[in-house]
């Protein structure tokens, strides 16, 4: 009993080590923008073309491939993309200019999106159901320990080496990582053929329509000001750049405290409290541009808005699984995926719109644009709990039925 539960504590700190070197890879380009644009000669808004190009394609081609992988076994198909994903990164060091760069960016993105939902249906499978709420919220986790340690480490080696020797670490840790994986991660389990029209009846939801909304404007919202979160600290509040691993490091453990919170939130409420939390997010976001030059309060104002960030992840994530597991078991590995799809659209399309404010009007207004997605992100909570009210009712009403009818 004892040497199971060492197996199957291991495979989840597997996966947690994955989730975090899939953190590193996309979002150390946040600590590094002003090296790349340097680098490569481009303006500082084309460099964040990169993030909404990795955003995008991560978005886009995730669903396909993992609708594709959900045919074959998860064992093989998540070391195959791992794989893949070290060639990617290797790319990314060696890249020696923008039109490169934006394709070993492409490659990654593919991989990274596969990966995530990969060790979520993994992780759905081999861990006990009172365990599922805290594993997914650590697997989650991972990407912000990578904004703890992995960004401002590779701002850090970025500062005394460059930016590509970042991507030359990323490579390494991601083979060991790899290795970890083949060793120890548990036999899939069988997966049952099934038709693409039937995987993909769970969009039909509107539990899903409504549910992936909320990822998708959350995080648009918080990805305008974010993307450009480097030069606002660097050129509005005048940070020493050799300080900005440190407030990276300082946002990085609030981004932790986010993940944490929110498998307890999972726990605890479910998607119950969502608008609250959007409401609150919203408020804050608006108050940030007033802030951007004054350090004593942009800094902590950040901070709380890193803790904001990412508290609906697991809420939304069980809900995505849960809805999967009930009514469409046969599209779970599709159900994995939404919520880091539309995450990462999100991020896409906030990134590209606070690069439009950058260009037109300047970093410190970026939030204004978030301010307005994340209401609609309201909007969405309030839709998709009416949804799932409905919902139960209705199977209520049947279960009604078909007890009077016996």
């Amino acid at each position: 009993m004892k040497e199971k539960k060492t197996s199957y504590m291991l495979a989840v700190i597997t996966l947690v080590s994955l989730s975090f070197i899939l953190g590193t890879s996309e979002f150390i380009m946040i600590g590094i923008l002003p090296e790349i644009s340097e680098s490569l000669q481009i303006s500082i808004s084309k460099a964040g073309g990169l993030v909404t190009l990795f955003a995008l394609v991560y978005a886009i081609g995730t669903p396909i491939i993992t609708t594709f992988a959900g045919r074959y076994n998860r064992y093989y198909f998540i070391l195959l993309t791992s794989v893949v994903f070290v060639i990617g990164n290797l790319l990314n060091a060696v890249s020696s200019s923008y039109g490169l760069l934006l394709g070993s960016r492409i490659i990654t993105a593919l991989a990274s999106g596969t990966l995530i939902s990969l060790s979520l249906a993994y992780a759905n499978e081999f861990v006990p159901q009172e365990n599922k709420a805290k594993v997914l919220s650590w697997i989650f986790s991972g990407f912000s320990i990578a904004s703890v340690i992995g960004v401002p480490i590779g701002k850090f080696i970025t500062n005394m080496l460059g930016w590509r020797a970042s991507f030359f670490v990323i490579t390494i840790v991601a083979i060991i990582i790899t290795i970890a994986m083949w060793r120890l991660l548990p036999p899939a389990k069988p997966t049952e053929v099934t038709s693409l029209m039937s995987q993909l009846s769970l969009l039909k939801d509107r539990r899903i329509l409504f549910g992936v909304g909320l990822p998708l404007f959350s995080l648009a919202g918080t990805y305008s000001f974010y993307t450009y979160l480097t030069p606002i600290l660097e050129d509005k509040l005048l940070i020493p750049t050799g300080y900005v691993s440190i407030i990276l490091l300082f946002f990085g453990v609030a981004a932790i405290i986010s993940n944490l919170a929110s498998g307890a939130i999972a726990g605890k409420h479910g998607i119950n409290k969502m608008p609250v939390i959007y409401i609150i997010h919203t408020a804050l976001l608006t108050i940030l541009p007033f802030s951007v030059n004054n350090a004593m309060i942009c800094i902590p104002l950040i901070f709380v808005l890193c803790v904001m960030m990412y508290l609906t992840n697991a809420p939304i994530q069980m809900h995505f699984m849960n809805v999967a597991t009930d009514d469409y078991p046969q599209s779970l590995t599709l159900a994995s995926s939404l919520n880091s799809v539309f995450a990462n659209f999100g991020i896409s399309l906030g990134s590209f719109a606070g690069g439009q404010v950058v260009e037109y009007a300047g970093t410190q207004y970026t939030a204004f644009a978030g301010t307005i997605l994340l209401i609609i992100a309201v909007v969405f909570a309030y839709l998709l709990i009416y949804s799932v009210r409905e919902k139960k009712s209705v199977k209520i009403k049947d279960i009604k039925g078909t007890v009077a009818a016996n």
